[in-house]
């Protein structure tokens, strides 16, 4: 009997790891996607920033 009520709360406490290392996994996931998304938004400015200048710069050069 003993030996059943440990393997049942080695079970749970099994459980209780997988589930909070699952967890953790999607956080991380998570934070990854909104860095990957702020990265291509920030390159995506950039790019039009860098864009709009060079056009200015030529302008300004044939004024």
């Amino acid at each position: 009997m003993e030996y059943v009520s440990r393997s049942k709360t080695i079970d749970r406490v099994e459980k209780g790891l997988i589930s909070q290392y699952n967890a953790e996994i999607n956080y991380w996931k998570n934070v990854l996607k909104r860095i990957v998304a702020v990265v291509k938004f920030l390159a995506s400015e950039v790019l039009d920033f860098v864009v709009m200048m060079k056009s200015w710069d030529l302008k300004i050069m044939n004024a």
